[in-house]
C-alpha cells in the first residue's frame, strides 16, 4: 500500500513514517526545511495551496491512504484554528477531487482528545459529547466535523 503522511516532521508523523516504512511505501508531506532531506519527503505549504498544487502531489504519488497529521499544534495560539481549518479543508478538498477517480483510497484524520475538554471524572468513548475548550481543541472537533461532511468514509483517531 502507497501512504501519504502530512506533517511528516512533526513527532507523530516521524514516527509513523518509521514504523509503517517497513511494509509499505509511505511518502511524507512536510512545511519545514530540513537539511539534506531523505527521498520519501516532499516540502510543500499545505497552510498556502491557493494554486491547488496538492492535487498534483496527489496525481504524481498516488496513494492508497492518507494518514492527516499535519497542523498547528499550539493549544494557546489563537491563530492556529483557522490554519488548522485552512489545512484540512486544502487537504479535503483535493481528496474528495481524487476519490471520484478512484472509490476505495482511505482517509485517516489525527484528531485529539483534546476535543472532549477537561473530563476527568467520567469515562469517554466515541459517542460522548464534545467540550473542546482551546483554539487548537476547537480546531480538531471542527475539522473532524469538515472532513465529514465532505469524505464519506473519514476515520478519526483521537490521541
Amino acid at each position: 500500500m502507497k501512504i501519504l503522511i502530512t506533517g511528516a516532521t512533526g513527532s507523530l508523523g516521524k514516527a509513523l513514517i518509521n514504523r509503517l516504512r517497513a511494509q509499505h511505501t509511505v511518502i511524507g508531506i512536510h512545511s519545514k526545511m530540513v537539511p539534506s532531506a531523505p527521498d520519501h519527503l516532499i516540502r510543500y505549504n499545505l497552510l498556502n495551496d491557493y494554486d491547488n498544487q496538492f492535487i498534483c502531489i496527489l496525481d504524481a504519488v498516488k496513494p492508497d491512504a492518507i494518514i492527516h497529521c499535519a497542523g498547528i499544534a499550539s493549544p494557546r495560539d489563537e491563530n492556529c484554528y483557522m490554519d488548522n481549518m485552512r489545512i484540512t479543508n486544502n487537504v479535503a478538498q483535493s481528496w474528495k477531487k481524487k476519490k471520484k477517480e478512484k472509490n476505495d483510497l482511505r482517509f485517516i484524520n489525527i484528531s485529539s482528545i483534546l476535543v472532549y475538554g477537561n473530563i476527568i471524572t467520567e469515562q469517554i468513548d466515541e459517542g460522548s459529547n464534545l467540550y473542546p475548550q482551546s483554539p487548537y481543541a476547537i480546531s480538531k472537533a471542527h475539522s473532524e466535523d469538515l472532513l465529514s461532511y465532505h469524505l464519506e468514509d473519514v476515520v478519526h483517531l483521537r490521541l
